[in-house]
């Protein structure tokens, strides 16, 4: 597959292997698992160099085992290689040093500088290094849960608390509301005057509050009321809450043993949630982040009402050219909104500067009026809030973090050499009638369609189970009947019983059920599947039958074409194996880890 050459005498020589992996295939469908650029660690040994980078074993292994099994070279029977053996290692050996050759190239070719290409890597050097911040940050130290924390977020489950709500559009009214219900007034007096929602559905103040449902900084301070007890404002995506505790009822939960995983669960999410809340205060305080609750109020009033993202007749997204601009008055322009300080710069928005990037916004990205101040603000925050998480991931060293750099490299690779390929690998892509004809003639024993088997199928749960099925159906019970006595498993009885085709080139045990019996009726002996026993009787014999070239015409033509390309992109192989040199350590491959090694050790982990 390229140039290779031996650890002993170094010489040049084209590797002819009975294991074909076709190299055009490689950069269509598999490559993008085995990129990435090859680093060397301490000690580490290598196995191959190309020009001046160095396959090793470390890098070997952990490519290999990012595989599954159906994406490992195979020989010329298809069949996946054995990678224990020194000709499977040597064969998956070839794949990645055909990368290696197709990367050096697209780099000598400068690739690597092109703005569409240097664009994307950093925007995802951006996204890795952000996701590692939340990662170490904010995930990794809420993963934790005690017994204890399970034990209280369970006690909560069963409790349901019934509150009277207020919702104002400001913390400021939220707190003169709560100031007034303190000083004696009537719940329904003071919502009235300050309340900036609708009612609850009974048309009434009040709403009941389960555990686990609501947002976790709402769930956090309404728990930790005393019953009469009315909390201070609690923002959320709909706005300032403040809330009374009327009452406490109860809920039936299923035993904690049944839902503990689903707790545990609940409770690392919240957790999570809770220290992305405290982070992100934090950021906004050490960038200096400030907004204008009166500039968010003008911004509000000019949202276009009614606005949808959907167009309700064709159901695509609202076309940005139809899409009405932010109505701001002229003396509102420069309104201050909001600052922050990125990369020691302190970035002043006024409501002026915000129309400008509204009327940009798709119909996903405009806020909306129908989610109310509060979800306006959120919608805003967010997008601020990305930009802080993106600071602090520069600030603190995520974007010089090795594992964003390895990960950044490798989709950078991929990307120069799809562009190498789409570029530089050419072949004659028209297929007339006479080389179709020449193909199926070589390919023509392939479509062989072999003998193929259908039938009925039930899953019981024993072996004594399965007897009485059997028993049934030598009896001539209808298949419906026997299902509804006997399946295990729903999905089947969804299917009503049925057997796919199988077909003689299959393996296991239904196919060799269906295939012992002699015709269409017959019922097997019970026979175990899995962990359960099952029955089958033998529905249509379809017989063995030779595809015509009519059938499969479109099929040969993508089959021809990615021949061609194949070899095309092998000659290139060749050339650029002799231009970057290419050296193999064969004699350092035996103790390499089989797939199946590194699988196992994965899995032990």
């Amino acid at each position: 597959m390229f140039a290779t050459v031996s650890s002993v005498g170094v010489r040049p020589a084209l590797r002819a292997a009975r294991v074909v992996l076709p190299a055009g295939l490689l950069v269509l469908a598999g490559l993008t698992l085995v990129l990435g650029g090859c680093s060397r660690q301490s000690g580490d040994t290598v196995l191959a160099t190309v020009g001046d980078r160095d396959v090793t074993v470390s890098y070997y292994e952990e490519r290999l085992g990012k595989l599954e099994v159906n994406e490992l070279p195979r020989d010329q029977d298809g069949v996946p290689v054995d990678t224990g053996t020194l000709e499977g290692k040597k064969a998956f050996l070839d794949v990645i040093i055909n990368k290696e050759l197709m990367a050096a190239k697209a780099v000598q070719l400068g690739f690597d500088k092109e703005e569409q290409i240097t664009g994307a890597a950093q925007a995802m050097l951006e996204f890795q290094a952000s996701q590692l911040l939340h990662k170490d940050l904010i995930e990794a130290p809420a993963n934790f849960v005690s017994e204890e924390q399970v034990a209280e977020y369970y006690s909560h489950l069963s409790e349901v608390l019934v509150c009277s709500f207020i919702i104002c559009n400001f913390e400021e009214d939220a707190l003169k509301a709560r100031q007034a219900v303190i000083d004696g007034g009537l719940w329904e007096d003071v919502a009235a005057e300050y309340h900036d929602g609708q009612m609850s559905p009974q048309g009434n103040y009040q709403v009941k509050i389960t555990w686990g449902r609501w947002e976790d900084t709402f769930e956090q301070a309404v728990f930790a009321l005393k019953e009469g007890e009315v909390s201070r404002p609690v923002e959320t995506v709909y706005g300032y809450w403040v809330v009374r505790l009327e009452a406490f009822e109860e809920e039936r939960v299923p035993p904690l043993d049944s839902i503990k995983e689903k707790v545990l669960n609940s409770i690392r999410m919240q957790q999570i949630n809770l220290s992305r809340v405290e982070f992100l205060k934090g950021s906004r305080e050490r960038h200096e982040f400030e907004m204008s609750e009166d500039g968010l109020w003008t911004i509000f009033q000019g949202l276009p009402e009614g606005e949808v993202m959907l167009d309700p007749e064709t159901n695509k997204p609202i076309d940005r050219s139809q899409l009405k601009p932010l109505d701001i008055p002229m003396e509102d322009m420069d309104q201050f909104f909001y600052q922050v300080r990125l990369e020691d710069e302190l970035t002043v928005v006024t409501v002026g500067d915000y129309k400008v990037q509204f009327d940009q916004m798709n119909t996903f990205q405009r806020p909306k009026k129908s989610e109310l101040l509060g979800g306006v603000r959120q919608k805003i925050l967010e997008t601020i809030d990305r930009k802080l998480i993106l600071a602090e991931a520069r600030e603190q060293g995520y974007f010089e973090d090795p594992r964003a750099r390895s990960q950044v490299a490798g989709r950078t690779e991929e990307m120069m050499v799809s562009k190498l390929h789409t570029d530089l690998v050419q072949f004659e892509s028209y297929v007339g009638p006479q080389d179709l004809d020449a193909f199926w003639a070589e390919h023509q024993h392939e479509y062989l369609v072999p003998e193929g088997r259908d039938g009925f199928i039930v899953f019981c749960e024993n072996a004594e189970t399965a007897g009485q099925a059997y028993e049934a159906a030598q009896a001539g019970a209808d298949w419906a009947e026997i299902l509804n006595r006997f399946e295990t498993i729903d999905a089947n009885k969804e299917r009503e019983g049925q057997q796919e085709m199988i077909y003689a080139y299959h393996a296991g045990p239904i196919k060799d059920a269906l295939f012992a019996l002699a015709e269409p009726g017959q019922v097997s002996e019970p026979f175990e599947v899995e962990g359960t026993w099952t029955v089958v009787r033998l529905g249509k014999i379809q017989a063995p039958y030779q595809q015509e070239l009519a059938e499969v015409r479109d099929e040969l033509g993508q089959r021809i074409k990615l021949r061609r390309q194949d070899e095309a992109l092998r000659e290139l192989l060749t050339e650029w194996a002799g231009e970057f040199g290419v050296v193999v350590y064969e004699d350092r491959l035996a103790p390499l880890r089989s797939w199946e090694e590194i699988k196992a050790t994965e899995a032990d982990l």
